[in-house]
């Protein structure tokens, strides 16, 4: 490849093949950036910063069978006989291979990031639903915008997870809290006063409906006292009056005889017969009279015999009280049997209160417990996206660590710089090169110059062994060298390359 006029460079012939390390040596501004963004233009036909040099209408690359020119853009290039694939352009892997930060977690960040956009590894929405789980993913997602970047996405489910995990925390605190509320609460029905309720009710109301009829029964016997006393007056007289009555019923049983004898004797005496009819009709009325008084004398007698046998079978006032000091202490056993079944009803309620919070609180320390392990195992997520890159992983501090030569994981940044070139540029070469053109991996600079001699006959072996173009710079040490140059690094000694 043949750079003319483009930036500081004149006139620049690159060696550009399979299996070769091609250094760029000059001073600083001689144009080793340019030639490197050159090859970059070429390859994927993007001008990029690229301008002619000062004075120049247009700078050309000229390849095996075209010429390429670059002005405002990158035209021509037509029937070239080589054509040329930028694996890597630099950038990535001078992130990878030395971020230029001084923390290890910063600069490990800085490395995975950069290896992973070496593929475009984006975060998986599948991936990361079979991880968390769907219900947790639902709140995720409605939380967070997911990213796509798979860092900033482990960062944010991170971040999110511990804050569930603390909310869960909180949340059992108040619990807890709540929870110690309640306290310990006694059986339901364990309560030495309790009684049965409607016992007590029924009780209540007998005694109720006693003390009433023993009040209903008090007044009767009063009232049955004041006509007893005034039936006492009056038997004297009554019975006085009895007597007379019987006399008179005597005198009219006679009278009645004699009147029978006088019909008889009217008979023969028609004048007497008028007067004798009267005087009958007369005894027969008053004989009616004195029935009538005979009657009504013994149902007074038998009235007051009642009333005598009502008095005897008296309510006293002493007993009325006690019937309501009775139903007072009934009432009371109600109020307290009704007091006690209201307490158990407080105390059932309080117990599935309880059972509801306990209930809440294991549901909400398991979720926490689970957040805060799916936070720990975010890195899951890291290792899957590391699938690309065998021998790569993340460790439980979130080191990038990579599968040494000595067998075993080691962090990446612990690593000399030789080391992580190679396995940088390992890590980001396809296994395979399909068609005809030419992988070309341009080394950052910087990278090149920290390299010892060995380091850097190390990579040139593993240039030609991958079988890539390799291109890179190194400022030179000469004073006598005053424009860029190119040199195939093929072969080369440790010495030499020094």
């Amino acid at each position: 490849m043949r750079i003319k006029d483009i930036g500081p460079i004149v006139n620049l012939d690159i060696p550009i093949k399979p299996g070769v390390l091609t250094v760029l040596t000059g001073p600083n501004g001689s144009g080793k950036s340019h030639a490197l963004a050159t090859v970059n233009a070429v390859a994927t036909g993007k001008r990029g910063t690229l301008t002619p040099r000062d004075g120049k209408a247009y700078g050309t690359v000229k390849v095996p069978g075209a010429t390429i020119r670059i002005s405002t853009k990158v035209s021509g290039g037509k029937g070239a006989t080589e054509s040329y694939a930028v694996v890597e352009d630099g950038a990535g892997l001078s992130k990878l291979i030395d971020p230029g930060l001084k923390d290890v977690h910063s600069a490990d960040r800085a490395r995975l990031r950069a290896l992973l956009g070496a593929v475009g590894t984006e975060a998986d929405p599948e991936t990361l639903k079979d991880f968390l789980g769907k219900e947790l993913y639902a709140g995720f997602a409605a939380d967070v915008k997911v990213p796509t970047d798979i860092l900033d996405l482990v960062d944010a489910l991170r971040k999110w997870l511990h804050k569930q995990a603390r909310e869960c925390e909180n949340s059992v605190e108040r619990l807890n809290g709540s929870i110690a509320e309640i306290g310990d609460l006694p059986k339901v029905g364990d309560n030495d006063d309790a009684v049965d309720v409607d016992g007590a009710r029924q009780l209540s109301a007998d005694a109720d409906q006693a003390l009433t009829s023993a009040k209903a029964k008090r007044e009767g016997q009063q009232a049955a006292l004041t006509a007893l006393e005034q039936l006492g007056d009056s038997l004297p007289e009554l019975d006085a009056l009895n007597e007379v009555l019987r006399g008179t019923v005597t005198e009219l049983t006679e009278s009645r005889e004699a009147v029978c004898a006088a019909k008889e004797a009217v008979r023969a005496a028609e004048e007497n017969l008028q007067s004798a009819e009267a005087k009958e009709t007369e005894c027969s009325s008053a004989h009616k009279v004195a029935d009538d008084a005979v009657g009504s004398a013994l149902r007074e007698r038998e009235r007051y015999r009642k009333l005598q046998s009502q008095v005897e079978d008296i309510v006293t006032e002493e007993s009325v009280k006690e019937l309501a000091s009775e139903k007072e202490r009934l009432v009371a056993a109600y109020e307290t049997a009704v007091s006690a079944r209201d307490r158990d009803k407080t105390i059932q309620e309080s117990r599935e209160r309880l059972h509801e919070l306990e209930g809440n609180r294991d549901s909400l320390e398991v979720s926490g417990e689970r957040c805060r392990e799916l936070s720990t195992d975010a890195n899951t997520l890291l290792h899957g996206a590391l699938a690309n890159f065998p021998g790569w992983s993340v460790d439980e501090d979130s080191r990038l660590c990579v599968t040494h030569a000595r067998g075993d994981q080691t962090p990446y940044g612990d690593l000399s710089p030789g080391e992580r070139a190679i396995l940088a540029i390992d890590a980001v070469l396809p296994d395979k090169f399909e068609g005809d053109e030419i992988p070309v991996v341009a080394l950052p600079q910087e990278i090149y110059e920290s390299l010892d001699g060995q380091n850097r006959s190390i990579f040139c072996d593993f240039v030609a062994e991958r079988g890539f173009a390799a291109v890179t710079a190194e400022a030179s040490q000469s004073p006598s060298v005053t424009e860029i140059e190119a040199h195939e690094m093929a072969g080369a000694s440790p010495a030499e390359l020094n």
